[in-house]
């Protein structure tokens, strides 16, 4: 992640705020290492430029490497 990101645990959550939606579309995240936090939910996102928000959704420790279209995550997000 760049110096450009931001971390913050809401709800169920680990958000990773990023400037950046190539970082978002980048990362290969270590699977082992995510599911290794708790709370056991990852939440990568940045700013869109045609729609809200860019997000991936990461919790490997459920047994979900990623989830692209989990709606809790969704809504954790419209703060932001």
């Amino acid at each position: 992640m760049t110096a450009k990101t931001a971390h913050k645990i809401e709800r169920d959550f680990h958000i990773w705020l990023s400037m950046r939606r190539r970082c978002v579309r980048a990362l290969q995240p270590d699977m082992k290492g995510l599911a290794a936090l708790a709370p056991r939910n990852v939440i990568l996102t940045a700013p869109g430029s045609e729609v809200d928000f860019v997000s991936r959704y990461f919790a490997p420790s459920r047994g979900v490497h990623e989830d692209s279209v989990t709606g809790s995550a969704h809504c954790t997000l419209i703060p932001y």
